[in-house]
């Protein structure tokens, strides 16, 4: 009797899986670009007609290499009777929530977003990743004016100011 067993071997000794990664000293941007990442992962499969439903959604079998997201996907497996996206990237942000405080920064957002089931969608979460990002850059920004001059008021508005010579 022959053995029907296909084996895949994967090259991941340099490279971190995601809990050993989300337990570093990450910053929030960090940790945001592990969802859009990931999105941008189940973006790039579609584009190949393979199927999301084949990638293997264990934080132990996804791996980051300085930042960038590795994902094994099995073209025999079916996730469907296992984890859905939505249930993944839930309980990713408990686990961020877990291991970093940085996530509380944008907790909120990313879970009103994920418990609107009907209406979530890879795009969508896309965008919110990306508007909590444009706020923590602007933030960051006003923060570091204020540095600069302290006479600011916290809620006043920047003045900018141009020397003209003539």
């Amino acid at each position: 009797m022959h053995d029907s067993m296909t084996e895949f071997k994967y090259k991941t000794e340099k490279l971190k899986n995601l809990d050993e990664y989300l337990s570093e000293e990450l910053t929030k941007e960090d940790l945001l670009n592990v969802f859009e990442n990931i999105c941008k992962a189940l973006t790039d499969i579609e584009e190949y007609m393979l199927g999301e439903a084949q990638l293997v959604l264990e934080n132990k079998y996804i791996f980051t290499d300085d930042g960038n997201i590795k994902m094994i996907l099995l073209p025999l497996y079916d996730r469907r009777n296992n984890l859905s996206i939505l249930e993944f990237f839930k309980n990713l942000l408990l686990y961020m929530m877990v291991k970093n405080n940085k996530a509380a920064n944008f907790a909120a957002d990313v879970s009103r977003q994920l418990s609107d089931e009907e209406s979530f969608s890879i795009e969508k979460f896309l965008q919110l990743i990306s508007q909590i990002k444009q706020k923590n850059i602007l933030k960051t920004l006003i923060s570091q004016s204020r540095k600069l001059n302290p006479s600011l008021k916290k809620e006043g508005y920047t003045i900018l100011r141009s020397n003209s010579n003539g």
